[in-house]
This record gives structure tokens, C-alpha cells and sequence, in this order.
């Protein structure tokens, strides 16, 4: 693990106090006036006094680590409240991740274009760790001592047993340690091996009972035991704590093996080694959340092939897919995460030879449109359909398994179906008027029912409008005929546009027939007789103006 990526995951592991205080440190060391406030602070954790032409500043640390989300609700709360309390000109916010595209888009809609009056800026993880590489007494202070600082106390802790002077001192010192470990255990045997930041991993014939790293920024200290030839040991364990921690920590853990990443676990886990090898019995006994570190690794993936068949298409789709822990204990658990969906494989051993398969597929919709159609169309054809072939070598007795699957309740297919038939008319609505939509995380039925209306537009040609009042003023003379609908057909040509996630859809120029008209209201704006008046006109029977699309959105493309 390079040395950024272990800052990332060191700053991650920081509770929120810890964090809170990283943050301000690094404030103080660039803005000498900079006060920490104690809640209730009004919204800001640390406070810059305006001075020398700059306003005042306000900074919150928000200590939402992944996998957890950001509580955005929070964040505006925290800056209204600094408004009201501290009238900043200037509000940072800090987190100990890096945005993605949604993260930014959300804290430009929520955070910066509702508020112009001051100016509002982010400090992602790679802002936090850019500043702590330039003021690397800090870095020392949170994350440890460099690498000189190491050397001294190394050099401190081998002089208790004599100084190392020569390569013959550094070879006595480990062949001491190789007997002392030897003669210390009759059950285990051990390889020790030590060195700088990586220690090149042995190629061991056959796996140890137990291995073990002792690591810090600089030195590395590996031991491997293996059980004695008649040793009768217990093999250990790997569990979840039973709380919010371990809940966390599995989803964790899933998401980062399925992606291809070792998942690092630092809270929320625990290792159980009933007969430890005695060198590592004190190490295993400790609890695990009192700063030890659990690294799963992620293997290789297995090839996995699933076939639907529909009605209309037989879709094939092949999965990267890799061991994760699994949801229940006596359960093996296959997991892939492709773009928007994830497909889980499940093993379940029950009387033996009997094993239970089951594999589920699951939506991970995200801002593009197309992306989202293509996941939604498989989780149709998974929904909806009950016979699918699956193909993996070594999974399956002959590589392959056919079965009847029920992946889903009447529900499940209900919501499904809605979803495809959005994303649709979504991609419809893109390739027409040439829109590119950025997705909301999360959108309602009013939504829903302007994608609909826009749809049927595009599909019909055109559609109806409602006309309920117009207000406007008017001289003395022509009241009289607004009223008059004897004057044939009226005709108002004008763009049809409809407000859609922040975007302006232009389905091209409408003509729409007015409907008869008569005078609701009028109200004079002088004293004489022949003064303007304010008059509001209604329809005078039906309320619907049909209208048709004159002009389309956009010039058709050249075949």
C-alpha cells in the first residue's frame, strides 16, 4: 500500500473530534487568527476574523467517510445557522473523501447556487492531503513520526541487547530471534521475517495456520506459524461485530472486494484464534477495534455468464465476479458490481452432497440516462422471466446450470417495469431535442409526470394546454371586443417548453387554438370614461387549448 493511500484510509479512520481538529490545525497553520468554537458554535467549527480586506470565515469539518453517504440536509443546516450567527463571506466545507460527479453537483445545487451572497468552497481528501504534505509537522503530529525519527528509537530499542555495528551483529540478533521463537512454542513453527515498508511475500508450498504483519510508515515485521506435524489446533476465525460498526464495516467489505480493492478494516471486525501461536497470543487477544488493522484481499475474478430469455430476445451478459463475505454465516457469496447493476451469486450447503444456489441481480442507477436504460432492461428480463442459464468453470458441474428461478415479488416486477419505461422515454426525450440529462439521485412523481407528458408530445405530434386566466391592460375601446368570439378561429404560436431536472426541454414551435374567451374582471385605472383598464379574461366554456407541433426540436439527422 502506497504511502497516500494510507493517509486516505488514516484520515478516514479519525473519529469526527479528531478529524474536527485536523482540519482546524491546518486553518491555523495558513490563518494565524483562526479560533476553534466549542458547541454550540453557530455553525462554524473554526472561526477566521475578517482582517486586511478579507471577510470573515467560517470552516465545518464533516467527518462523512465512505461507505456512508453525506448528509446534505446537515451541511445546509450548518450553513444557514453560520449565516444567521457569524455572517461569513466566505464558508469551507472539509471531508476526508473525494467528491464524485454526484458530490459535486450536490454541493453546487445545495450548498452554492442557492446561496450568492458568499462564497462557499469544498475541501475534498485530496485538498486535506496537498495541505498536510506542506506543513508535514501536522502530518507527523496525526500520523506518526518520519522515517529518521523511526531509525533513532529503532537504533534506541536494539541498543538494550547491544548495538548493531556490522552485518554479523544484524545476522546474530535474527538467528537469536529464529531460536527464541523455535524453542518458544511446541505447537507452532514460525518464519520471521522483517525489513523496510514492503517485505516481498514468501512462495509458500502449502498456506501457514496464521499470518501476521506488524507494519508503520518505514519498518515491517511478517511472521507466518504453521501447526507442527500432530498438532491438533483449532483453526481461527473472521467475524463482523454485532453492531453498527460490524454492519458497516461487511457492506464495506463487500463493495471493496467485488470492485477489485483489498478492503482495509480498522473498526467493526474481529479475529479469533482459539489456540493462538504463542509469539502472536498477545497480539490475537487484544481487541480488534483498539487500532489494529484487518486487510482482506481481494482475489482474482471468476467469469460468470448469465443468459435470460424474453419473449422477444435471449440477453447474454458476462460478470466479473469475486468472493465477498457473505450476507448469512454458512453461506459462500460471489459478488460483481458492473457500472449499474450488481449480481450476487449465493452457496448455501445444506445436507450434504445438497448445495442451494440463488443469485440475485440488483439496480445501481445512477445520472446517465443510457447507463440506466441498459440496467434497467436486464433487470426487466431478470424480473420477468423465470428460465436462466448461468456458465462458470468451477463453479458448476460441467460449467453450467439451468434452472427456474422466482428472483422477485408481483412488486418487485411493477417497479421494474416503471423504471424501464422512464429511462425510455428519457432516452427519447435526449435523442429528440438533443437534452443531456444529469440525473437527480432521486426524483417524484411530478417528474414522472412531466416525462410522460413530454413523451406523448414527441410521440403525438402534439398535445393540450391549459388556459385559465390572462391579466392584462387595455384601452377603453377594445374591451368590448375581448369578449367577441365571433371572429373565428384564434391562433397562438409559441415555443412548447417544459422545465425538467434543471434543464429546459424545447419540443419546437406549437400552435395552439384558444379557446372562446370572456371578460372576468376589470378594473379602471382612471376617472375618466375613457381611461385603461386591468382586465382578466377566462375561457367561457372548455379550459384545453389543443396544439401541435409546427417546428420539431431539432432538424432531423442526414441517413
Amino acid at each position: 500500500m502506497d504511502d497516500r493511500r494510507r493517509l486516505e484510509l488514516d484520515i478516514a479512520a479519525l473519529t469526527w473530534v479528531e478529524f474536527q481538529r485536523l482540519v482546524h490545525d491546518l486553518v491555523k497553520k495558513e490563518r494565524p487568527s483562526a479560533i476553534p468554537l466549542e458547541a454550540p458554535d453557530g455553525g462554524a467549527d473554526t472561526k477566521v476574523p475578517a482582517a486586511g480586506g478579507e471577510p470573515t470565515e467560517v470552516v465545518q469539518a464533516k467527518h462523512y467517510a465512505r461507505p456512508a453517504g453525506i448528509n446534505w440536509p446537515h451541511c445546509i443546516s450548518s450553513l444557514e445557522t453560520a449565516i444567521e450567527n457569524h455572517k461569513p463571506g466566505r464558508m469551507i466545507f472539509a471531508f476526508p473523501r473525494d467528491f464524485t460527479k454526484n458530490d459535486e453537483r450536490n454541493f453546487r445545487t445545495k450548498l452554492v447556487d442557492p446561496y450568492p451572497q458568499l462564497e462557499v468552497l469544498p475541501w475534498p481528501l485530496s485538498e486535506i492531503i496537498d495541505r498536510l504534505d506542506r506543513h508535514s509537522d501536522l502530518k507527523k503530529r496525526y500520523f506518526g513520526p518520519d522515517r529518521e525519527e523511526v531509525l533513532d528509537s529503532v537504533l534506541r530499542a536494539v541498543e538494550q541487547g547491544g548495538r548493531l555495528q556490522t552485518g554479523e551483529d544484524l545476522i546474530a540478533r535474527t538467528r537469536a530471534l529464529a531460536e527464541f521463537a523455535d524453542e518458544h512454542d511446541r505447537d507452532f513453527e514460525y518464519d520471521i521475517r522483517f525489513g523496510g515498508p514492503i517485505v516481498r511475500e514468501p512462495n509458500w508450498g502449502d498456506l501457514p495456520f496464521i499470518a501476521m504483519t506488524f507494519q508503520d510508515e518505514t519498518t515491517t515485521v511478517q511472521v507466518n506459524a504453521w501447526a507442527r506435524e500432530g498438532a491438533n489446533v483449532p483453526l481461527p476465525g473472521f467475524s463482523f461485530t454485532d453492531d453498527d460498526a460490524g454492519r458497516e464495516a461487511h457492506a464495506y467489505a463487500r463493495e471493496e472486494l467485488a470492485e477489485g480493492r483489498d478492503a482495509v478494516l480498522r473498526q467493526g471486525a474481529r479475529v479469533q484464534v482459539p489456540n493462538a501461536p504463542k509469539l502472536l497470543r498477545e497480539a490475537t487477544a487484544k481487541d480488534q477495534n483498539e487500532g489494529y488493522e484487518i486487510t482482506l484481499r481481494a482475489s482474482e475474478p471468476i467469469q460468470v455468464e448469465v443468459e435470460f430469455d424474453t419473449e422477444t430476445e435471449t440477453i447474454v451478459r458476462t460478470f466479473a465476479a469475486r468472493p465477498v463475505p457473505p450476507k448469512e454465516p454458512g453461506h459462500i457469496a460471489f459478488l460483481c458490481i458492473d457500472n449499474t447493476v450488481a449480481v450476487e451469486f449465493d452457496f448455501q450447503a445444506l445436507e450434504e452432497p445438497t448445495v442451494r444456489f440463488s443469485f440475485t441481480l440488483t439496480g445501481r442507477f445512477q445520472d446517465d440516462v443510457s447507463a440506466n436504460l441498459e440496467a434497467a432492461r436486464l433487470l426487466h428480463a431478470f424480473f420477468t422471466h423465470t428460465r436462466h442459464v448461468i456458465r462458470a468453470e468451477g463453479l458448476f458441474p460441467g460449467g453450467e446450470l439451468e434452472g427456474q428461478f422466482s428472483p422477485g415479488t408481483e412488486n418487485d416486477r411493477r417497479s421494474v417495469e416503471g423504471r424501464l419505461a422512464i429511462y425510455a422515454a428519457l432516452a427519447r426525450i435526449e435523442e429528440d431535442t438533443g437534452v443531456d440529462f444529469v440525473l437527480p439521485e432521486g426524483f417524484g412523481e411530478e417528474d414522472i409526470a412531466v416525462i410522460r407528458t413530454v413523451e406523448k408530445i414527441l410521440e403525438n405530434g402534439g398535445g393540450t394546454a391549459t388556459f385559465q386566466s390572462a391579466t392584462g391592460v387595455v384601452e377603453a375601446h377594445q374591451i368590448a371586443a375581448l369578449g367577441d368570439n365571433s371572429g373565428g378561429e384564434r391562433i397562438l404560436r409559441q415555443p412548447v417548453v417544459y422545465e425538467l431536472f434543471g434543464e429546459s426541454v424545447n419540443l419546437g414551435l406549437g400552435e395552439y387554438e384558444i379557446p372562446p374567451v370572456r371578460v372576468i374582471d376589470v378594473k379602471p385605472l382612471g376617472t375618466r370614461p375613457d381611461a385603461p383598464a386591468r382586465v382578466t379574461i377566462g375561457p367561457e366554456g372548455t379550459n384545453q387549448m389543443p396544439f401541435r407541433l409546427i417546428v420539431p426540436p431539432k432538424p432531423p439527422s442526414l441517413s
